[in-house]
């Protein structure tokens, strides 16, 4: 895992913690992608490719729909446990008599059915997955190259981030993005480089 940034560590030794000050509701507590521990959790091999493989096929969709039609909900930690854990055609049954039937089924409402059918025709029939202009063999994540899990997980940390600062600022300056809302999505993404905002959607991992 990354090393903390030493003034996130200062900044947060001087937080002042008195519960009183501590107003709840203000930003939403779920995730907008996936805790980067998770996709590396699991110490069996074949659930490893799994986990992998699942996200690196959700992802392009997943970001797409995040950048510009966010579910008013989203996914709290066990929730993308829970998709990431599931072999796709499980996914794509109907039936939700079960209570596992009834958590893969929530998680198909919320990430929606087209993300679903591409992942699902992903494994079903292509064998491997896109990142960053990257072919990558779903066979080879049981065991995948140490580098390639590195920039897979900073990309997760850095979107991540990225997207909790956005909630931070619409929390915290909230009269500014009702009055302006265009001129302060640009300010905030002029503090990122490049001109792709917050996805960094195809920049090549050197």
């Amino acid at each position: 895992m990354p090393l903390p940034f030493p003034q996130w560590v200062s900044a947060f030794k001087r937080v002042d913690k008195d519960p009183a000050r501590v107003k709840t509701g203000l930003v939403n507590t779920s995730y907008h992608f996936p805790e980067p521990a998770l996709i590396i959790a699991p110490v069996l091999p074949e659930r490893r490719k799994l986990y992998c493989a699942n996200w690196l096929t959700a992802r392009p969709l997943w970001i797409s729909r995040i950048d510009h039609h966010p579910p008013s909900l989203l996914p709290i930690p066990q929730t993308w446990r829970d998709f990431l854990n599931t072999i796709p055609s499980a996914l794509l049954a109907d039936n939700a008599t079960t209570k596992s039937a009834q958590e893969k089924l929530a998680v198909k409402t919320l990430f929606g059915q087209a993300l679903v059918y591409l992942q699902g025709n992903t494994w079903a029939t292509q064998g491997d997955v896109s990142w960053r202009n990257h072919h990558i063999a779903i066979t080879t994540l049981e065991d995948p190259p140490a580098h390639l899990m590195c920039c897979i997980l900073w990309e997760i940390y850095e979107l991540g981030f990225r997207y909790e600062l956005l909630d931070l600022d619409c929390a915290m300056v909230p009269g500014l993005w009702t009055e302006a809302p265009t001129e302060r999505t640009e300010f905030l993404y002029s503090i990122f480089p490049g001109e792709s905002g917050l996805v960094m959607w195809q920049e090549d991992m050197n």
